[in-house]
């Protein structure tokens, strides 16, 4: 099957553009926001998504987590992004948690007092700063 050139550009672009940035971390060109569909998405763990604003509404920084590790390494970021988009105000992480076993478990963040945690498209905690 012969593809017109307009796709095997097209296909060429994404296939060697994969090659070309960080394996963990990529700097979002757009302020637009843009969120993977996780059930669209052939990937495991979270994505987190940092933004330069509150509202979370000006993208900087994407990055992937297998590990459960949602930190974001400083020295990575230091040659990848400009000083204005290296202050992060909010983050978000999407993906899906597959427990091993059924049970009880235990969701934890550093800072309680700007919270908000969906389950199964429930929020379950609600501690933001609008509140």
């Amino acid at each position: 099957m012969k593809l017109p050139k307009m796709y095997t550009c097209l296909l060429a672009t994404t296939l060697l553009g994969s090659f070309t940035s960080y394996p963990e971390l990529s700097h979002a060109a757009s302020s637009e926001k843009e969120v993977i569909n996780d059930q669209d998405a052939n990937f495991k763990g979270l994505l987190g998504y940092y933004f330069t604003d509150k509202e979370l509404k000006e993208t900087a920084l994407i990055s992937n987590s297998e590990s459960g590790d949602l930190s974001v390494d400083n020295d990575q970021i230091d040659d990848m992004l400009p000083d204005e988009l290296k202050q992060f105000q909010s983050a978000m992480w999407t993906g899906f948690v597959k427990a091993g076993k059924s049970g009880e478990y235990t969701f934890s963040t550093s800072d309680n007092d700007h919270t908000i945690l969906w389950i199964d498209d429930q929020q379950v905690i609600d501690q933001s700063s609008s509140t």
